[in-house]
């Protein structure tokens, strides 16, 4: 699953996505270390997923990333990728994809 059929996701790359500075802390917090700066949590992201490029807990986690950023359409590719790869119960990736697509 992968959402294509939604003129959103279809058209990504023409979506605009002010920066969401208000999902900083939330991205800094899922280590649990205090400290961490996004940049280095992005870093942590990309290095894990080169060794589990199969992880939609990863792409999540990136896409919350280039929504801090401001970057929708790299933010619904990494939610693409979840959608793909997560559980079929897993619900919170359809949440982000739509807040996205509906809210831009």
């Amino acid at each position: 699953m992968t959402l294509d059929h939604l003129s959103g996701v279809r058209h990504r790359s023409h979506l605009h996505l002010a920066s969401e500075a208000g999902l900083t802390e939330a991205f800094q917090g899922l280590t649990g270390e205090v400290g961490v700066s996004v940049d280095e949590m992005a870093t942590r992201i990309a290095n894990s997923m080169e060794g589990n490029a199969t992880s939609w807990v990863l792409s999540t986690a990136a896409a919350l990333y280039w929504r801090v950023r401001g970057n929708a359409e790299e933010a619904v590719n990494c939610l693409r990728h979840s959608l793909y790869y997560a559980p079929r119960d897993m619900k919170v990736d359809k949440w982000h994809m739509g807040f996205i697509v509906h809210n831009i």
